[in-house]
């Protein structure tokens, strides 16, 4: 029989549930929605991958980002499509509800983790879980507007491919930690649990290496501290080891193995630059990024840690295995980056997994004062100068998501000229056209890319916002639809 104290838990944290993912669903639907826009997102709203790893394929174990986002963009079509009459905006709501519902599981693993880790005293885990959520909103906020949220990323599908990738890694880890690592899936679980977990860590590997490195940094963090005193002792046994561990040494066995498959790929030859030079590169990338977090959040970070060594500083183990996590990520992502563009380790939606480790390790220090001495929850005060910084600029308080930083009106007068252009040509029984479309200054025409036409063509076709196949001979790059779509 369920106490009342039980069930008043479970109503906190469904409450806490619901109302993150009705915020989130406002800000990625109302507030800075996310459109269909450049040539990456017109492949994959369409085409559906087999789940599965592939070799020799464009992206080789980016199964979680290309199986979701064009199921996603169906539902979209198929459900809101017939409601709205607006291809973009049906989009946008079915890809605003689903990153909602990933970040809402994020947050939620967060709250949990909270409660049965430091404290059940929902004047802990509630204030403590609805900052760690606040924060993701205001760590880059600045003067000048244009604001990145640890959200943001350049477009829908880095959305996907980052992202949530790195969003479904870290509500993983935090799982596995509140249950005591990951080989709790094969004691005390139920057949059901069982599968949902291997299926999670199964899409969680198989997303981006970028994001699966939070995953691994974890469990291998694991392992090496359960075996080093083994090792030291000189009392270590393999075989009972590997029995005690074996799911955690699959995991990692197979997250090694991603990269044979995802260096198979035809996107691995896409290298930027020389080692010697990127290796500097990359280490000024690293540090530049403090520059754009946001003061009032330095402020509050170090005051906590400070009252938090003062305080709490006797129980560090769990601070030291947060400390390795981190330093692995940070290692990883910084080789990684390295080998692939020293630009990328300057992305929010990259480094994303690195801000994850800090971001949870002094929420959770913010949360042991707390637990000590309930006048810590005035510490966030010093947070209220992010409202004078989100509303001084005379400019839009978030940055669009997409390349051409468009706002989404723009994005949508884009998207609607291009698809009256199918229509028109649909209902005159045409079945080929030359698509006239804005001037950008790139080479390629990026965001949308000349390359794009047949991309363009087969999703409105399999979206049914035509019904007949128009093929594009060309794509004709007009300064003129620049100025009447964009500039004006």
């Amino acid at each position: 029989m369920k106490t009342k104290t039980t069930t008043d838990t479970s109503k906190n944290f469904i409450l806490l549930s619901l109302c993150t993912f009705i915020l989130l669903t406002i800000y990625f639907v109302i507030i800075n929605p996310i459109p269909i826009f450049d040539t990456d997102d017109w492949e994959y709203i369409h085409n559906i991958r087999i789940p599965v790893p592939m070799v020799r394929v464009w992206n080789p174990i980016k199964v979680f980002p290309e199986f979701t986002q064009p199921i996603i963009s169906y539902i979209g079509s198929g459900i809101f499509l017939p409601l709205t009459n607006d291809f973009c905006r049906s989009l946008t709501i079915s890809h605003g509800i689903f990153i909602s519902l990933i970040l809402t599981l994020y947050f939620y693993e967060f709250f949990i983790l909270i409660y049965k880790k430091i404290s059940s005293d929902k004047f802990v885990y509630i204030p403590t879980g609805i900052l760690f959520f606040l924060l993701h909103f205001i760590i880059f906020l600045q003067l000048w507007g244009n604001n990145k949220t640890m959200f943001y990323s350049y477009d829908l599908t880095c959305i996907y491919n980052y992202t949530l990738p790195t969003a479904l890694n870290a509500a993983l880890v935090m799982r596995l930690i509140t249950n005591g690592g990951i080989e709790y899936i094969n004691k005390n679980t139920t057949k059901i649990k069982f599968i949902v977990v291997l299926v999670w860590i199964y899409f969680a590997l198989n997303s981006n290496l970028y994001s699966s490195i939070v995953l691994a940094a974890y469990i291998s963090c694991e392992i090496i501290l359960t075996a080093l005193p083994e090792i030291l002792a000189k009392s270590f046994v393999f075989k009972s080891f590997f029995n005690k561990h074996k799911i955690g040494i699959y995991t990692i066995g197979y997250w090694l193995f991603s990269h044979i498959l995802e260096k198979t790929g035809m996107r691995s030859g896409s290298r930027v630059g020389t080692i010697p030079t990127n290796i500097v590169l990359t280490f000024i990338n690293l540090f530049k990024n403090l520059l754009f977090i946001n003061v009032f959040v330095l402020i509050f970070a170090l005051l906590t840690f400070i009252f938090w060594l003062k305080k709490c500083h006797k129980n560090m183990s769990a601070i030291k295995k947060l400390i390795i996590c981190l330093f692995i990520t940070t290692a990883y992502i910084y080789l990684l980056s390295v080998v692939v563009n020293p630009s990328y380790i300057n992305r929010i939606d990259v480094i994303f997994s690195i801000a994850f480790w800090i971001l949870m390790g002094f929420m959770a220090c913010f949360a042991k004062l707390l637990k000590t001495n309930k006048r810590y929850i005035f510490t966030p005060v010093i947070l209220l100068g992010s409202i004078f910084m989100l509303f001084s600029s005379t400019s839009s308080i978030f940055a669009p998501v997409n390349y051409a930083n468009l706002n989404y009106e723009k994005n949508n007068r884009v998207l609607a000229d291009i698809i009256s252009q199918f229509k028109e040509a649909e209902s005159n029984g045409i079945s080929e056209i030359d698509l006239v479309v804005p001037e950008f200054d790139t080479e390629d025409n990026w965001p949308i890319a000349t390359y794009g036409k047949d991309r363009i063509a087969l999703a409105l076709y399999k979206h049914n916002v035509i019904h007949i196949k128009v093929n594009v001979r060309q794509m004709v790059v007009s300064k003129e639809k620049t100025k009447e779509l964009i500039e004006n």
